[in-house]
């Protein structure tokens, strides 16, 4: 039988849907994923037209309790996982009080939300004064070990009147929008092995190219305020990757089991006047491309090196302090960027500046004093531009450039040995230019 075209013919309705929720999820999953009810939709409804306040606190409940003052929530989690499904209007603040107290979580606090920068979570004022570089020393003793966890948790818990506390997982976790800010409080973790205190950025854009990981493709961003410490995790304080930024500055990062703060592949990190000491790795380091702005941080007592870039990645690390590492104060490895003018790198365990395998240091008008081994060196490739450097007091040599390695040391004060000798090529094709 030939066929007819039939146009603009509507069939009978079908069967009424059952009707949805009529309250948000209280979920505190990710923002990409369904809640408990198996849902994920923002009515109209919810969208939030004046600022308003919820609060937190030790005596609260997440079951009975509102979010008001009087009844208050028991964690922030809870908070978060009510404003998961509420639009904010446009100007709208929403603060998120953290009455003092020590608070302790079974799992990382998922900070996900389209108008995260709206956010504002805000623990009780701090007590005293807030201990930052040299008062956080883990009592001068390098690495962290359960002396130098012990020395800095005593004083970051005199100071922080809100302590949270991770147990197990991750502390802060933002990976799809974000922006949500945080301030007085401190942020602690249990020492548990792979688990991260501040962790922002999206999945490996590989696979998101074989659709694995695809409800993360887009990065997030955190938000810490100038009082804010992140102690004991079990392995990175601060970490960005593929995309992913976090604003750190004037932020403590103390005894994570490896690095303190770190970018790479992308990632970027505000880590301006930031503290950062008694890691079992390295202080401050970016890779294969991350950034990160270290200007007049405090790198010091770290197993490995105080600040150090490989594989391309830059770090701005003017006027840094570099101190007592067990490596070196600033280094590159395998390429990368380092703009160090100013800085001071002394008493490390090896060199004060170096570079090993290409990549490029300014250390214009740097401090190089009392390094056990060299106060600069450059070993295979590299540049350091050291015009007007201070270098004196190392064991080794105040400078010593082995490869193609090349040192500018004019209008430098040192008081040690140059290899190769100034202006003269030695040690392979290395050069120390003083003149």
């Amino acid at each position: 039988m030939p066929w007819s075209k039939t146009q603009n013919i509507r069939g009978p309705a079908g069967p009424q849907g059952a009707a949805g929720p009529t309250t948000p999820s209280t979920d505190a999953g990710n923002l990409t994923r369904a809640g408990s009810d198996g849902l994920l939709y923002t009515p109209a409804g919810w969208l939030l037209t004046a600022d308003v306040t919820l609060y937190v606190a030790t005596t609260g409940s997440d079951t009975s309790g509102t979010g008001s003052a009087t009844a208050p929530w028991a964690t922030p989690h809870r908070a978060m996982a009510y404003l998961r499904g509420i639009v904010l209007a446009d100007g709208i603040v929403v603060t998120i009080s953290i009455a003092d107290g020590a608070y302790s979580f079974p799992k990382a606090l998922n900070l996900n939300h389209p108008q995260g920068t709206q956010i504002y979570i805000n623990g009780t004022s701090t007590s005293g004064t807030r201990p930052t570089g040299a008062l956080l020393n883990g009592g001068g003793v390098r690495g962290n070990s359960s002396t130098t966890e012990a020395f800095n948790d005593a004083k970051l818990k005199a100071y922080y009147r809100t302590q949270w506390q991770f147990n197990a997982c991750d502390g802060l976790v933002c990976d799809l929008g974000g922006g949500v800010s945080v301030d007085q409080l401190l942020i602690r973790g249990d020492g548990t092995a792979y688990t991260d205190g501040v962790r922002s950025g999206g999945k490996d854009p590989a696979r998101l190219q074989q659709n694995l990981f695809a409800d993360k493709a887009s990065a997030g961003s955190i938000n810490l305020g100038q009082r804010v410490a992140v102690h004991n995790f079990g392995r990175l304080g601060i970490a960005t990757s593929y995309g992913g930024s976090i604003c750190a500055e004037s932020v403590t990062v103390t005894n994570a089991k490896t690095d303190g703060i770190v970018t790479y592949f992308g990632g970027s990190i505000q880590a301006f006047l930031a503290t950062v000491s008694n890691c079992g790795g390295d202080g401050i380091g970016t890779y294969f491309g991350g950034s990160i702005n270290a200007m007049d941080a405090t790198a010091s007592n770290n197993l490995k090196n105080g600040i150090i870039s490989g594989y391309g990645g830059s770090i701005l690390a003017k006027g840094a302090i570099t101190a007592n590492n067990f490596q070196s104060g600033i280094i590159i490895r395998n390429g990368g960027t380092i703009f160090a003018s100013g800085a001071n790198s002394s008493s490390n365990g090896q060199n004060g500046i170096a570079i090993s395998y290409g990549g490029t240091i300014d250390a214009h008008s740097v401090t190089v004093t009392n390094n056990r081994r060299n106060g600069i060196y450059v070993g295979y490739g590299g540049n350091v531009l050291a015009g007007a450097a201070t270098a004196k007091g190392n064991t080794e040599s105040s400078a010593k450039a082995e490869g193609a390695g090349f040192i500018l040391l004019n209008s430098a004060t040192y008081d040690g040995i140059l290899s190769p000798s100034a202006n003269t090529q030695g040690n392979g094709m290395a050069y120390i230019q003083t003149s």
